[in-house]
């Protein structure tokens, strides 16, 4: 037609419009997808992983290793929370280092170093990375392997502190972990029959959380993942620096020092203080591995 007619325009008719060419490809859908699964307001986020501890009770399988590079069918547990960050689209991670430091060198990850890390607890470990508390912040403990959606239902919370809560709890009574966080809600969620498949959105405010709570007053375990927006981000900072300053003389919730203390009890703190945090309600779908049983428990609930 543009041979005969000599004019450019004279195929426009029978030429496909470009947005019916992107219908074709399915860029539509891929925005509303990426629309729904975007964190809350689309920004930046980065996450810090405090893996700057020594577990004895999982020597020898740590002799010359940190636990985060222990080997779950052919991953460590920190490729497999880097690669689970990576493909939610949050590319800045930060690690803080302790024990084995030297044997912790994944690419594209920014490395801090807690050299204090046998007299020091894990808040001090996770504020060895403050310089990362800019905007959005997740903090994930390094420990941990979790199903995809966890994060993804964390991402989409609102809250300005969200922390990612287990429900199994109620069901299966008291945890076998170690030393679980325990956590405490103003209102008591419904005995029903939960399935981590179909629960709602609602999120739920906790008032206590630590690791000496009453079995009978907890609602569900926190399984160490949290988010905080850039609001939530700086009561965080703020909230450790009043602490450093107010209890530098004495006992810090549960720990003997702010020094030593969990990332609990600053959480603990901040609900003292005024502070709202909201949890993001789970049901099963995540591991801990802090001993030789949970280690193997592992392997065999892993798939690949």
């Amino acid at each position: 037609l543009i041979r005969d007619d000599t004019r450019p325009g004279a195929a426009n008719d029978r030429i496909v419009t470009l947005p019916e060419v992107y219908d074709i490809v399915g860029v539509p859908q891929m925005e509303r997808d990426e629309k729904a699964f975007l964190p809350v307001g689309g920004e930046k986020i980065t996450a810090i992983i405090p893996a700057a501890g020594f577990e004895k009770q999982l020597l020898p399988l740590i002799e010359d290793k940190p636990k985060c590079l222990l080997d779950i069918k052919g991953k460590t547990i920190l490729e497999r929370a880097v690669g689970a960050l990576n493909e939610a689209n949050i590319k800045e991670i930060a690690v803080v280092r302790g024990y084995k430091k030297e044997a912790i060198s994944l690419p594209n990850i920014r490395y801090y170093d807690n050299d204090r890390y046998e007299e020091t607890g894990e808040l001090f470990s996770i504020f060895c990375a403050e310089r990362e508390m800019k905007g959005r912040t997740i903090v994930l403990y390094g420990d941990i392997m979790f199903d995809s959606p966890i994060l993804e239902k964390l991402l989409k919370s609102s809250a300005d502190i969200a922390l990612v809560v287990d429900l199994a709890w109620q069901r299966g009574g008291p945890t076998s972990h170690l030393n679980p966080d325990l956590v405490t809600f103003a209102e008591p969620p419904e005995n029903s029959s939960h399935s981590r498949f179909v629960m709602g959105d609602e999120e739920y405010r906790i008032v206590k959380i630590g690791q000496h709570l009453p079995l009978d007053q907890a609602h569900g375990e926190f399984i160490g993942m949290a988010m905080f927006s850039e609001k939530g981000t700086q009561a965080l900072k703020d909230g450790y620096h009043r602490s450093q300053e107010r209890y530098k003389a004495s006992g810090f919730h549960e720990a003997s020092s702010v020094s030593k203390a969990s990332f609990t009890d600053l959480i603990q703190e901040l609900i003292d203080q005024g502070h709202r945090i909201d949890a993001v309600p789970i049901f099963k779908g995540w591991m801990e591995v802090d001993s030789f049983e949970e280690y193997q428990k592992a392997w065999v609930k892993i798939r690949q």
